[in-house]
């Protein structure tokens, strides 16, 4: 009988450590797969902005030539 109750606590034991590993492994995966996206989301924003900060200054450029030709 005491055996039994040893072997349950054991089991129960050894099911909450492999749960908590389980757990630990999950959570550790989510938290890189969440930095992958945000990094990639990052990079991506970043580009974008380039291209607009390009389009903003072709758009100077064409308005200067533009101007300089009225005043000629």
């Amino acid at each position: 009988m005491l055996g039994a109750i040893v072997s349950a606590l054991i089991s129960a034991w050894q099911w909450y450590l492999k749960y908590k590993d389980d757990r630990k492994d999950k959570d550790s995966k989510n938290q890189k797969n969440d930095v992958n996206f945000y990094r990639k989301k990052w990079l991506e924003d970043e580009d974008t902005i380039d291209q607009l900060r390009n389009e903003i200054r072709d758009l100077k450029d064409q308005v200067t030539k533009l101007k300089g030709k009225k005043n000629e």
